[in-house]
């Protein structure tokens, strides 16, 4: 985590990609944001407003942070969140807010191009990032159980996201979770609880899961098989699931990659690892095959480090699903 505390941001487009220009000295006034933390990626603008315009034709969004505060409700912006992470309008990137709700509507597709528009090697959330913060989470805690040692926040999935920013990288604790209205661990709001959160780097392909960097798509937006750099693991020989099944994961597929990948799910216990999953086996085999969410929504206990739901198309959107850097 880095804090820039004394620079201003100068959002600029090209008609085909938004970027943003770090200036050495302030160009706007004191409405514009003072921290960006990088890292975990959390972009903290926590007094402006933007203006969005969308160029359908490419569906690349133009944003314009104000060089004062906007006071007219007419001009609030209608673009939100990725999460703690980002904003987003259409397949544009932009630049996140606090205190506002994070966003959905939006497929994986869609939250996948956007992060992708911001430059080179951005992505949303992937399972390799996922899995890496779940073992760190199990390691510091040695709890199954996420909740009991990290908290629930609200039961709500459009709570106001940068509540925790005022302990840093301090993780939250079940009461401290519930009056910050929001989870912390690792610096990272939100990991759980809150939306549902699409993820790259998965997805399962007529009975074939695939673990790769980034999603690969064809032109009609469907899962096709990666050119390069994946390995596989297989629903039915792997994980030994033939039927669609969902409810709490008993037994994990660890292997030596310490995967968590599901390979026993009884239908709602409180024991054992204590998070959801759900292997939709026929959306897998559909000609667009199924990608994978984590998290779950609102204060849900069976939504910790470990949840995995490989149910939905590529197109699939709700409410109260959405992603991060």
């Amino acid at each position: 985590m880095v804090d820039l505390p004394e620079f201003w941001l100068e959002g600029m487009y090209d008609g085909v990609m938004f970027t943003t220009k770090i200036h050495r000295e302030p160009v706007i006034n004191s409405y514009c944001s003072r921290r960006v933390l990088l890292g975990a990626v959390e972009a903290s603008v926590e007094d402006y407003y933007v203006a969005s315009g969308i160029e359908q034709a490419n569906h690349n969004s133009a944003i314009t942070i104000a060089n004062y505060k906007l006071t007219s409700v007419a001009y609030a912006p209608t673009n939100k969140p990725i999460l703690n992470t980002a904003s987003s309008n259409n397949l544009g990137t932009s630049i996140e807010r606090q205190s506002i709700a994070c966003a959905g509507h939006f497929n994986t597709v869609n939250f996948h191009k956007m992060a992708n528009n911001i430059g080179i090697g951005w992505d949303i959330v992937d399972y390799e990032s996922h899995i890496k913060v779940a073992w760190m989470y199990y390691c510091k805690y040695g709890k199954m159980n996420a909740q009991a040692a990290i908290g629930s926040g609200q039961s709500s999935y459009n709570r106001a996201i940068g509540t925790t920013s005022t302990i840093g990288n301090l993780d939250t604790s079940p009461s401290t979770a519930i009056s910050l209205k929001n989870v912390n661990i690792f610096g990272l709001e939100n990991w759980w609880g809150d939306k549902f959160e699409w993820m790259s780097g998965i997805s399962n392909i007529k009975g074939t899961i695939y673990i790769q960097d980034g999603l690969a798509l064809n032109s009609s937006n469907q899962l096709i098989v990666p050119s390069s750099s994946y390995r596989t693991v297989n629903v039915t020989n792997d994980l030994g699931i033939t039927a669609n099944t969902n409810g709490v994961i008993t037994e994990m597929l660890l292997g030596e990659h310490c995967d968590l990948l599901p390979k026993a799910i009884e239908t709602w216990t409180n024991n054992y690892w204590y998070d959801y999953s759900n292997i939709n086996v026929n959306q897998g085999n559909t000609a667009a095959g199924s990608v994978a969410n984590r998290s779950h929504y609102s204060a849900y206990g069976i939504g910790g480090p470990a949840f995995l739901d490989l149910d939905h198309a590529p197109s699939s959107s709700f409410a109260y699903c959405g992603s991060r850097l």
